[in-house]
């Protein structure tokens, strides 16, 4: 296809402003203190946490649709895995320089984040695109399921590739922070590959809406048996039923677990079709944050951490809130909605010179 799937830049531009505020609470949250900690959160704090549980996994979906219908516009695989290769590439060193200098101010590890788990998924993908699409989406889905019933140990060379680690002195005597590992990625992107033509056809996604209810019930059930599906199991909590159904939602998502993406995929699914109807102002920002994400992803990431930093020394003569402050979910919001407000007609000005200026590297970002 050669133009823009409307529906699809707004969920994407959807999921990275949210992903935003989940970066703007590390920055502005204090010290210590965590959302998914049982014992001491709160609703508005666990669901300012889990909303952005949704990240990840749809903007990975819709990276595998992305370059589905990419390969289906230039109908040549050749040049399809060569797009997947350099992109992920670039995509992998981006995190260890640019990215990881942003989240630390510095370089006291290798943060291999969500952009080298896209980065590696795309490597992977590079080796599908001669396989029918419908292939590359069960392989994906079964890999998924496989993943679920056979736990790979992390403790060797491939176990980089399935489990999160850490490991130390490997880079000029710094470690490297594995978080966002590569194969359970590449299912999720492979599934993504495979459901391009839906998500794309105005006439068949209205199928979306149970096949994502579908999905999310399956979480349900998969969740409430307490076993398959995921390795941390919920439990009863003390503090009373409203903690346990948190401890029910908190799936695991390093490495991202089947009921992790039955129950975030499922209802972003059933929600495209409703975003194929948004006009008006949310929905064109939406649309616009969704046409350059990486652009919005390199620039709001030192930028809500230096506005973190700076919020710190200015109140507290420290690098970041300290442990003793109470937590502020409006200061959050508040810093959230402003980056956004910033952000906004960088990203304006960015997609007009991606439109104007097609050069090749302009694509890069």
């Amino acid at each position: 296809m050669s133009r823009r799937i409307a529906a699809i830049d707004r969920l994407r531009g959807l999921v990275i402003v949210l992903m935003a505020l989940d970066h703007c609470r590390d920055f502005f949250q204090p010290a210590g203190i965590g959302p998914e900690n049982l014992d001491t959160t709160f609703g508005l704090f666990f669901f300012t946490r889990w909303v952005t549980h949704f990240c990840a996994p749809v903007f990975v979906l819709l990276a595998g649709a992305g370059a589905r219908l990419y390969s289906d516009k230039v109908d040549d695989p050749g040049e399809t895995a060569r797009w997947l290769l350099t992109r992920g590439l670039w995509l992998m060193f981006l995190e260890v320089t640019w990215i990881t200098g942003a989240w630390f101010f510095g370089w006291p590890a290798i943060h291999l984040g969500v952009v080298w788990g896209i980065g590696g998924a795309m490597l992977l993908l590079a080796g599908c695109v001669t396989l029918p699409g419908r292939v590359v989406g069960i392989v994906g889905a079964t890999l998924t399921v496989l993943l679920a019933a056979v736990a790979v140990p992390g403790d060797w060379a491939l176990g980089f590739l399935f489990q999160p680690g850490y490991f130390p002195d490997v880079v000029f005597g710094r470690g490297i922070s594995n978080v966002y590992v590569v194969i359970p990625w590449f299912a999720v992107m492979a599934m993504g590959w495979g459901l391009a033509p839906l998500l794309a056809d105005p006439e068949r996604r209205g199928r979306l809406l149970g096949w994502g209810a579908a999905a999310f019930l399956g979480f349900v059930v998969l969740r409430a048996l307490n076993g398959f599906g995921d390795p941390r199991p919920w439990a009863p909590h003390p503090r009373g039923a409203w903690v346990t159904m948190f401890d029910f939602l908190n799936a695991s998502k390093y490495p991202p677990s089947l009921d992790y993406l039955l129950m975030t995929l499922g209802p972003a699914l059933a929600f495209l079709p409703t975003l194929s109807r948004w006009r008006g102002i949310v929905g064109t920002a939406l649309q616009t944050f969704g046409q350059v994400p990486l652009f919005f992803y390199l620039l709001h990431l030192p930028g809500y951490h230096l506005a973190g930093v700076l919020h710190a020394q200015v109140r507290f003569e420290e690098s970041t809130i300290p442990g003793s402050e109470p937590l502020s979910l409006g200061l959050i919001w508040g810093v959230w909605i402003v980056g956004l407000l910033a952000l906004y007609p960088l990203c304006v000005w960015w997609r007009g010179v991606k439109r104007r200026r097609p050069y090749w590297w302009v694509a890069y970002l």
